[in-house]
């Protein structure tokens, strides 16, 4: 199959970022190759399939062809546009910004950079409410934020681009994806992710990477844990002992221990 280039393209917005969608395009486009597409007939909408080799098959293969093309994206056009905030921003963190700001009388050595991907790429970071928590130091309460809107503009390019091949590829014709939005999903990153586990996990692995990258430049001792707010869900960023998180009793008694063989007690 030759592949187009971008005269050939129907939509503008595809056109635009040809550079970007031009892999994902082609990837879809020969995925496509393996259905029966001439006999639109088979195809049921109920279980959003395609006839292949003589049983319903569903439309794996584009799916995957999407994410294939998503997760290697997501971490080099995405997240890599927000490498050199956040290595400054690690630095700050790493070098006493916090206790600067408000002349605290004490060193901050648990720090949590709070984040939620459901609502951008923005961080901010506070002093850990384990070790200071709000009731004991609401009137002393030390934050810096990190703005990455860039970053975030372009995840939406980047949703917008999936959502432009299914259209130039006829693919809402088989599977309907506003549909599929409308069944509870908010955009094609939660499609192609399982509610944007993969995302996430590649998320903190470059966080990880960013935030041991500035200690070996600051040889700071300062510990951070990224940390969700709405399910007390901390994950150390120094290494990999709390990658899967501290949201229960048992592996907040492992974290206080943790602290204590650092030499940090609450």
């Amino acid at each position: 199959m030759n592949k187009k280039d971008k005269s050939q393209i129907k939509s503008e917005f595809l056109r635009d970022h040809w550079d970007i969608a031009s892999d994902m395009y082609h990837l879809a486009e020969n995925s496509l190759k393996y259905y029966d597409l001439e006999n639109p007939t088979s195809f049921s909408k109920s279980h959003k399939g395609q006839t292949f080799n003589n049983d319903l098959f569903d439309l794996t293969l584009v799916i995957e062809a999407f994410k294939n093309a998503w997760n290697s994206l997501y971490k080099t056009f995405v997240l890599e546009s927000m490498r050199d905030n956040v290595l400054d921003f690690f630095y700050k963190l790493q070098t006493g910004t916090l206790e600067e700001q408000v002349s605290a009388p004490y060193t901050i050595s648990v720090i949590d950079i709070d984040y939620d991907l459901l609502n951008g790429f923005d961080l901010l970071a506070t002093q850990s409410y384990l070790l200071y928590p709000w009731e004991n130091y609401k009137d002393f309460q030390p934050q810096i934020k990190c703005d990455n809107q860039i970053t975030d503009t372009r995840k939406s390019i980047l949703n917008r681009i999936c959502e432009e091949i299914y259209e130039e590829l006829n693919i809402d014709t088989f599977d309907d994806l506003q549909e599929t939005l409308e069944d509870g999903y908010y955009d094609f990153d939660y499609l192609l992710t399982e509610n944007k586990r993969q995302d996430y996990e590649y998320y903190i692995e470059f966080m990880r990477n960013c935030w041991n990258y500035t200690k070996g430049k600051t040889g700071s001792n300062v510990l951070g844990f990224m940390f969700v707010h709405d399910k007390l869900h901390y994950t150390s960023l120094d290494d990999y002992t709390f990658s899967k998180g501290i949201s229960t009793k048992e592996k907040f008694a492992e974290f206080k221990d943790y602290l204590k063989s650092k030499g940090i007690n609450f």
